[in-house]
Order: structure tokens, then C-alpha cells, then sequence
């Protein structure tokens, strides 16, 4: 055997050598093999079976479910919630702004009655206590409603500023007419008080002083007293009489007569008191008039910026 063929021998073992060994590295995988990794590799089914029952992501269809339900009935039950408050502030609502358009004519009613009552008082020549029948009147029911609830009810909206101020107006408004009911009695009561107590400490004077009349020696005195009598048959109380005749008999006395003067000062307080509680049912009159348009204003703002419905109570409140 010559040298070539000696080393083309030796490069075929070399070859057969380097094939062997990258087969032992390399081992061709057959179609098994191959679907295995391919599978072990893939990801993990969504539904796949527990214990015998549908499952997804390892928690039974059942569970889901259930879960699904019980949101959708809390989702309902909450929605349903939402419409029954709003709908209950609604009502509220409307009849608050009910009271206050029923309440207008009442207190108007009860305003001219106080304005003619401050009237009569101012020019009265009687020294008896004006006549005042108090009209029935709405606010002294509103002391029910709760402050709460009227926040609840008008505080939701657009506009929170203006909302909240005239929502104070309305509480405060409604506390005010309400007191300011209470307050005309009680200060008609104390002029009513107060006249009676002056007409019994006139009536005490005048008996003292007819009795000292009659003792009296002065006949023009006597003849001025026995015409005043005769004056207060026809008009009895009357302020204006009692005045000119006190001025006519303090004439005819000689000196300062204590029952006289007692009598003009009688007369003098019962005048002022009667300008005093004029002023003052004048002004109970024009605060309750600006109180009642200041309600009228709010109840307006109310009317026009009702609290918004959310899309759910649109469709089903209408």
C-alpha cells in the first residue's frame, strides 16, 4: 500500500470517528419526543377538571357562580337603596317647599293683623287694651321638622355655596316665624297686663278723689266732676275726657292737687305705653314681612336647582 492510500484510510476513520461522537451528543429526537417538550412547554388550560367539576384557574365554576350572583344582587340591592334615599329626600323636599307656599297667606294674615293691631294701639282714646284675635298659623307645626333630614335633603347639589345659604335661610327663617308666633302672645299679653293694671290703679285714684269732691266746697269744682261723669256715661275709658276735664278742675283748685296729678300721670303712661307697644308690633310686623320674602327666595333657588338623578334613577324614577 503506497502513501496516498494510506492517508486517505486514515481520513475515512477520522470521519467515521467525529460522526460517532456528535450522534452521542446530538441524538436525533423522533416525533414523541419531540410533541413532548412541545406540550411541557405550552401553557396551562384555562378550564380544566377538579374532583370531577368544571374549573377555571383552579376555582369550580359552581364557586364563580355563586360569587357572580351574589355581587349582582349587592349591586341591586344598593341601586335600589340609592333611588329609595333620593326619592324620600325628594318628597321631603317638596313638602318643605310645600309649608313655606301654605305658610305665606297665613303669615300675611297674621302680618296685617299685627300692623292693625300696632294701629288701633297708636291712636286709641280708649284706656282700655286693644282687641287682638290671633289668626291660626302654620309655624307652629314646622318645629317638627328636623334639621337633619333638611340638610340631608337640600344640601346635595350643584352650586354649594348659594345651596348652603339659602338653606340656612330656610332653618333660620322657619325658627324665626315660629318663635316670632309665640313672642306677638306673649308681648300682646304683657300690654294687655300692663293697661289693666293702670286702669286699676286709675280706678283707685278717681274713687279718692270723687270722694273728696263731694266733701268739697267749691262749686264749679263739683259742677266740672258731675259733667265728666255725664261725659263717661256715653264714652266710659275715654282718654281724651279724662284729659280735658283733669285740665279744667286744675284750674278751679287753688293749689297742686295730689289726686289730680296722680290721675295725669296715669293718663301720661298710659299714652306712652301705648306708642311704646305700637312700635313694637310695627316692627314684629315688617321683620315677619322680610322673613317670609326671604323664604319665598330660597324656596325659588330649590325649585330651580333641584338635586341632579343619577342615570340609574332617571330610567327608573322618571
Amino acid at each position: 500500500m503506497g502513501k496516498t492510500d494510506s492517508i486517505m484510510m486514515f481520513k475515512q476513520l477520522n470521519d467515521s470517528l467525529l460522526l460517532s461522537n456528535f450522534s452521542q451528543l446530538n441524538p436525533v429526537a423522533d416525533d414523541t419526543t419531540e410533541f413532548a417538550a412541545v406540550t411541557e412547554c405550552s401553557p396551562e388550560p384555562i378550564v380544566v377538571n377538579v374532583n370531577g367539576e368544571n374549573a377555571i384557574l383552579g376555582i369550580p365554576i359552581s364557586a364563580i357562580v355563586s360569587i357572580i350572583i351574589f355581587m349582582l344582587g349587592w349591586l341591586v340591592t344598593r341601586a335600589y337603596k340609592r333611588i329609595d334615599e333620593f326619592q324620600k329626600r325628594e318628597r321631603y323636599r317638596n313638602a318643605v317647599l310645600k309649608w313655606i307656599d301654605l305658610m305665606e297667606p297665613a303669615e300675611k294674615k297674621l302680618i296685617e293683623s299685627v300692623n292693625n293691631l300696632s294701629k288701633a294701639i297708636l291712636t286709641s282714646d280708649d284706656m282700655q287694651p286693644v282687641a287682638f284675635p290671633m289668626p291660626n298659623t302654620i309655624p307652629d307645626k314646622i318645629k317638627d321638622l328636623s334639621v337633619e333630614c333638611m340638610m340631608d335633603a337640600f344640601g346635595r347639589g350643584d352650586d354649594n355655596e348659594s345651596r348652603n345659604r339659602h338653606l340656612y335661610n330656610i332653618i333660620s327663617q322657619f325658627d324665626y316665624l315660629t318663635k316670632m308666633n309665640v313672642e306677638i302672645l306673649k308681648e300682646y299679653k304683657r300690654y294687655n297686663n300692663r293697661s289693666i293694671s293702670l286702669i286699676k290703679e286709675w280706678n283707685q285714684v278717681f274713687e279718692s278723689f270723687a270722694a273728696k269732691v263731694e266733701l268739697a266746697q267749691n262749686k264749679e269744682t263739683k259742677k266740672a266732676f258731675n259733667q265728666w261723669i255725664e261725659q263717661l256715661e256715653m264714652k266710659p275709658n275715654n282718654i281724651d275726657i279724662h284729659i280735658k276735664y283733669l285740665d279744667i278742675i286744675d284750674s278751679l283748685v287753688n293749689e297742686a292737687n295730689y289726686f289730680v296729678l296722680e290721675m295725669k300721670r296715669i293718663i301720661l303712661q298710659i299714652r306712652e305705653d301705648q306708642k311704646g307697644f305700637a312700635k313694637l308690633f310695627e316692627d314684629m310686623a315688617k321683620r315677619m314681612h322680610e322673613s317670609i320674602d326671604v323664604l319665598k327666595e330660597s324656596a325659588a333657588f330649590f325649585r330651580e336647582h333641584p338635586e341632579k338623578k343619577g342615570w340609574l334613577c332617571k330610567q327608573m324614577c322618571g
